[in-house]
This record gives structure tokens, sequence and C-alpha cells, in this order.
């Protein structure tokens, strides 16, 4: 039986690796929700959610960055995970298995990250 072993990596090593098209997981203690374009507020990041990780890749999280020492990226998240604040009509990107698809966006202060991780391969 084949196995992978991961391996954890820094928030701007993460970023790096996300740009040349790898394939990561983030997990934290809490994650926030908002609309995509909402400007980055500390004392404000939106709506708590609890996930058990969030996978960040090219096409699911682009345009990840660090603001201010809290992780943003957008992401594409289905409906039946999403509280009702963040499910806004215009920001519906498609559907699978009948389930609604939303652009939005996610923030991660450094202070809630237990690891962000990546296959060993992967790592240049």
């Amino acid at each position: 039986m084949a196995t992978s072993c991961m391996v954890g990596v820094t928030p701007e090593k993460a970023i790096e690796l996300v740009k040349k098209g790898r394939t990561g997981d983030i997990v934290a203690l809490k994650y926030w929700l908002n609309k995509p374009d909402a400007k980055v507020d500390p004392k404000n990041l939106g709506v708590l959610i609890r996930i058990p990780l969030l996978t960040i890749s090219l096409a699911r999280t682009p345009s990840i960055r660090v603001v201010d020492g809290i992780l943003v990226c957008k992401a594409f998240l289905s409906e039946d995970i999403l509280p009702d604040e963040v499910k806004i009509e215009e920001n519906i990107v498609g559907q699978v298995e009948g389930l609604k698809i939303y652009k939005v966006s996610v923030r991660i202060p450094f202070d809630d990250l237990v690891g962000i991780f990546f296959p060993l391969k992967d790592i240049d």
C-alpha cells in the first residue's frame, strides 16, 4: 500500500507552492468567510465556520495571499457548508450534484492555523 508523506509549510511557502500548481491542505481552528471582494478587516473577518480542512490549489483557492497576518483566499464552496450570510445569488458559480457552488473569501488568522500541509514530493 502506497502512502503519501505530508509536510508542514509556512503560509508564504504555501502561496509559492499553490502558484506553482501544487495542491495542499490547511488545518485551522477557525475559518472565517466573507463576500469575495470584501475588504480584509482584522476586527471583522466575516462569518465563523468550522470545517475539518480546506484544500488549496490554483483551481480551488485562486488569489491566495497574506494580509496583516491573515491568510486570505477566494474559494469555491458548496451551499451545504455555508452559512446563509455568505450565500449571495450573484456569487453562485455553478452546481455539483444538485448543490450550488459559491465563490467566497476565506480568512484564517495565523493564530488559528494548526498547519498547512503538502505532499513531500511537491516541496521544492
